[in-house]
């Protein structure tokens, strides 16, 4: 199962690598069928691990810090939590999404393609934060590299929804943009 897996991931990561550098070629590397989407939340599986780095360096970032406040680490549940809602939000969120845009027929392609991107971007922050604790970067220019992979975030969920559901480019950053904002929306209200 986990070599099964890990060829999935391979495949995917080829494919979004075609996919945002705007080649052709990108489909054939993503499993869009039932079976396909079922293990494609493999992917949370093989992120755990960048998962728990990120986890461990943010709250050593937070703690060395000093001037944010101890409330600001993560604590296990809070973690979790987090986990679940990275995975688990988006998939609800796209149903209403593609119903109301009239793309239900790409819905599984969409879940698909966002999930090993999610993968991708989960060891991309990891890769990140871990800058900082290795002595690699200071604050300044964390914050600097944070913004960029912000940037880097909302072109990759822009370019997953318009490759995905076939669409143009300003439906899928309507279609990209709900999803996010819902989320960020759910973060705020948990920390409330």
């Amino acid at each position: 199962m986990i070599a099964a897996l890990l060829a999935d991931a391979r495949n995917a990561m080829i494919g979004l690598a075609r996919l945002v550098s705007f080649r052709e070629g990108w489909r054939p590397c993503f499993d869009t069928s039932t079976n396909g989407l079922i293990r494609s939340f493999g992917a949370m599986i093989l992120a755990a691990p960048a998962f728990v780095m990120f986890v461990l360096a943010a709250n050593y970032i937070v703690s060395s810090a000093g001037a944010v406040s101890a409330e600001a680490r993560y604590t296990p549940l809070e973690a979790i939590g987090s986990y679940a809602r990275i995975w688990l939000l988006f998939p609800v969120v796209a149903i209403a999404v593609v119903s109301v845009l009239g793309l239900k027929h790409r819905y599984v392609s969409w879940v698909v393609v966002h999930n090993w991107a999610v993968f991708a971007l989960l060891h991309l922050a990891a890769l990140l934060y871990l800058l900082y604790p290795a002595g690699l970067a200071d604050t300044t220019a964390l914050a600097m590299l944070l913004q960029l992979y912000l940037f880097a975030r909302l072109f990759l969920h822009w370019r997953v929804a318009v490759s995905a559901l076939e669409t143009g480019m300003a439906t899928g950053a309507a279609a990209a943009g709900i999803p996010i904002i819902l989320d960020l929306l759910a973060i705020y209200l948990v920390s409330r």
